[in-house]
């Protein structure tokens, strides 16, 4: 075994013990259908109630509380497969309906711990939501290590790993692995996000809580929809019979298999709205108890011709609203003639165009323009590419885009005119027959 083998051969191998938070806890996997037994895994010293907030029309609202015992878990820690705890609690099939919860670990009345869990339809549904599982994961430093930060790894070893990734340099060893390779193991505690979810309204800016914003819209309009995590969305066969395929928020990270799945479908005749910015911007493998990111950037001219943009950091942590540029539309039909512009900040949020934003490029030419962000810097160009078929690809090209769903009308009826028409379509068979995708 060479030198640099063995190296990573450690690597591989890279356990140590780490403190915990009293309560603290995961689920077992990012998503659960809703017939099956769905594992929380919980460290705590003392009993505590274990409450399921789903997110519907009007918020999150409390449908059950479980009580738990003391259950104090190891700390030993595997920088690549995370924890293997035993279960702290186990919620029955059928328990818990398809939808998007907050989960809170609640103490002598106050809650100590909260994060995500998505309960899937089994049978599907013709829209489907694929939440930025991958980004909730990078953004997790848990354990000292994330995409954006590293307590972890030893000196001058770290050195090495931040200039690399500085540079944008990767280096294959074999047939697997890449060096430097930032492990991000699924089964761990998610603290970026219990941050997110305690946060107000106005802050927690663009992972799990602003997620369940483009939720409650859809619970609000009665929309079929079921949602999925991003390793769901590379596996689940399910997915050809979608007619809607919706990215919320801050889809980042992608896979090869992601984005070979989403080429597919959509020559396939699926529609699909990114209602996200930033989207497809970093490169990772998928791993069996996680991912690792393997290139921090990903080409442009790999992803723009899917999805009609991509992201620079012109604009970063900017907001504004955007001002419309093609009137007819169809993404408009409905909105008052006289307005120019929309998602202006509101109480709960800021301008729709902002925190990171996507532009077009000359890697896709055959995307129509709608609308601008009037930001001095660096605007989302929200962007749609029309099929024969009625199907499309929309892009809102702003990670802030879905935040102003909570009270922006003119964002809300985009949404509705994006569902509203991917259900009109004829769908995948339509395409077939049509002969403008092949079978």
């Amino acid at each position: 075994m060479g030198d640099g083998q063995l190296f990573l051969y450690a690597l591989r191998r890279w356990t140590r013990n780490v403190k915990l938070a009293d309560p603290v806890a995961y689920a077992e996997r990012q998503s659960f259908f809703e017939d099956e037994e769905i594992i929380l895994r919980i460290h705590s010293s003392t009993p505590l109630e274990v409450t399921f907030n789903r997110m519907d029309r009007g918020g999150f609202s409390q449908l059950k509380s479980v009580p738990t015992e003391a259950n104090v878990q190891s700390r030993k820690y595997d920088h690549w497969k995370g924890f293997r705890w035993s279960s702290g609690l186990r919620v029955s099939p059928g328990t818990l309906s398809a939808g998007f919860y907050r989960v809170d670990l609640v103490r002598d009345g106050a809650v100590q711990w909260k994060f995500p869990l998505i309960v899937r339809k089994r049978e599907g549904a013709p829209v489907v939501v694929i939440a930025s599982t991958n980004t909730w994961n990078a953004y997790n430093d848990f354990g000292g290590l994330s995409n954006y930060g590293n307590r972890a790894t030893p000196y001058p070893l770290r050195l090495f790993v931040q200039a690399m990734t500085l540079l944008n340099l990767r280096v294959r060893l074999g047939e697997r692995h890449w060096i430097p390779s930032v492990p991000l193991p699924e089964r761990r505690p998610n603290t970026a996000l219990n941050r997110d979810f305690s946060a107000t309204p106005r802050t927690n800016g663009h992972l799990a809580a602003r997620e369940a914003v483009l939720i409650g819209c859809l619970e609000r309009d009665g929309v079929d929809y079921t949602i999925l995590s991003d390793r769901d969305f590379a596996t689940d066969p399910r997915l050809r019979e979608a007619k809607l395929l919706v990215f919320n928020t801050h889809s980042e990270y992608w896979s090869d298999e992601m984005l070979g799945r989403l080429a597919t479908l959509i020559r396939r005749g699926t529609s699909v709205a990114f209602l996200s910015g930033n989207n497809a911007y970093r490169k990772v493998q998928l791993l069996g108890a996680g991912i690792s990111v393997i290139h921090q950037i990903v080409p442009p001219a790999e992803v723009t011709p899917l999805i009609g943009a991509c992201y620079s950091a012109a604009g970063y942590l900017s907001n504004a609203p955007y001002a419309i540029v093609d009137r007819q539309h169809w993404c408009f039909d409905g909105v008052d003639p006289q307005v120019t512009e929309f998602g202006a900040a509101a109480e709960t949020h800021d301008g729709a165009s902002g925190y990171e934003t996507d532009k077009i490029s000359v890697f896709a030419p055959d995307f129509n323009v709608l609308a601008i962000g009037t930001n001095q810097e660096g605007p989302a160009y929200m962007v749609c590419r029309d099929h024969a078929n009625r199907s499309f690809v929309f892009n809102a090209g702003s990670v802030a885009f879905t935040a102003s769903l909570a009270s922006d009308p003119v964002a809300q009826s985009i949404v509705r005119n994006i569902v509203r028409r991917a259900l009109s379509t004829g769908g995948v068979s339509a395409a077939i027959r049509s002969g403008e995708v092949p079978d």
